[in-house]
């Protein structure tokens, strides 16, 4: 499977599950996902505790082939770069 073919329904849904969710007036949505989602930069030192302000680099997942953390951040910042 490419990258491509597993970016898509990923992406595709999630926007679909935050729409049903606007549709139905649910409040709050709770997306989860995992280290690799604040963990890809080489750019940022090991030794940084990571937070809410750090994400993988997006370009760096895509380009290294690291899908399910491009995925994620995909879905976050919806954007599907491919």
């Amino acid at each position: 499977m490419t990258q491509e073919e597993m970016v898509e329904p990923a992406v595709s849904g999630a926007k679909n599950v935050i729409i049903a969710a606007a549709e139905a007036k649910v409040r709050r949505v709770v997306f989860t996902s995992s280290i690799g989602a604040v963990y890809m930069d080489p750019s940022r030192s090991i030794d940084l505790v990571v937070d809410e302000s750090c994400w993988s680099d997006l370009e760096y997942c895509k380009n290294t082939k690291v899908p399910f953390e491009y995925i994620r951040i995909s879905i976050f910042f919806n954007k599907y770069i491919v």
